[in-house]
Parts: C-alpha cells; sequence; structure tokens
C-alpha cells in the first residue's frame, strides 16, 4: 500500500473503498485506482481500555467486540453501516456520539510513508476528517471504558431496535 501510494501518479485518480456499503457505482466503473483493504487490514484486538481496530473491520463488528468484552463507549458504531477506516475518514457519528469522541489515534498511509495521527490531528468536524491527500486509514485506536455487559447489549439493541424502525432494509 506505502508503495503504491508512494508511486502512484498524481494525475491518476485515487479512490478508496471500504465496505461500499452506501454506495452505487455507475456503469462506467471508477477511473482510476481504486484501493480497498481487506485480509490483515481487519483485525481487532482488545486492550484493557480500548479496541484496536483495522481499517476494513466493519463498525458493527467492533461495536460488537467491545461489547462482548464489557468495553462501553463504542455502542454507536453499531448503527453505522461501514468500516472503521470509512468512520475515520468520515467523522461517523450516530446516536449523539461521534468518532471524534472515541479515537486515540488513526494510522494513515501516505505517498510518504506511516503517519499516525491524533483526533486533533484530524481537525474533526461535522462528517469530516482533514486527512493527508492521497492517504489511506489503515488502523485506529478506539477508547473505551470498562462497563456493565448486560446494559451494554442493552444499548447495541436499542440502536438496533431504532435504526431498523426508521432506515429499514
Amino acid at each position: 500500500l506505502l508503495l503504491l501510494l508512494r508511486d502512484l501518479p498524481d494525475d491518476v485518480p485515487l479512490t478508496v473503498l471500504g465496505a461500499a456499503s452506501n454506495m452505487i457505482i455507475r456503469d462506467g466503473g471508477i477511473a482510476g485506482v481504486v484501493v480497498r483493504l481487506a485480509r490483515g487490514f481487519g483485525d481487532i484486538a482488545v486492550e484493557a481500555d480500548g479496541i484496536l481496530a483495522g481499517a476494513a473491520a466493519l463498525d458493527v463488528t467492533v461495536a460488537e467486540t467491545a461489547a462482548r468484552h464489557a468495553l462501553a463507549g463504542l455502542e454507536f458504531l453499531v448503527g453505522i453501516p461501514g468500516t472503521i477506516g470509512g468512520a475515520v475518514a468520515m467523522n461517523a457519528g450516530a446516536y449523539a456520539a461521534e468518532v471524534k469522541d472515541i479515537l486515540d489515534w488513526a494510522e494513515v498511509a501516505t505517498p510518504t510513508g506511516l503517519l499516525r495521527m491524533t483526533a486533533e490531528d484530524l481537525h474533526f468536524a461535522y462528517r469530516h476528517a482533514e486527512l493527508p491527500a492521497r492517504s489511506v486509514v489503515t488502523r485506529a485506536r478506539l477508547r473505551a471504558t470498562p462497563g456493565d455487559a448486560a446494559a451494554i447489549a442493552a444499548r447495541l439493541a436499542d440502536i438496533r431496535a431504532a435504526r431498523e424502525a426508521t432506515q429499514p432494509v
């Protein structure tokens, strides 16, 4: 990925896809190079006070993993279709929380190398993060707090029910 970003000519468009859960691609395809992270970019590691998630990890899977380990604060992710990389890139949010509220740092691949960027570095705004040009989020460290497993599971269920009631599949 780092070599691709380094060697990609400036005149070749770069499009990064996550789960593509809210995307329709026109018949002509996408011009340039399309990057969709998979495999090793989807790993999730549980820490005492948070989650280390690869950019390809689904938001819902990260929320469920945190809940299984009685970690609170990430429940809102269960209501967001997509991946952690996309969630960081757009400061995804729902149910009174946003990525900016829980992000310790994001690892970002750029044409000049790998960067570790904090929420402050990303200058989060509503559904926006200031990522370096032609960069790709590769993983993120999300803050959580130990909590009551039953209460966390109940919150996940409430969010799922609210989402299904307002946005049926």
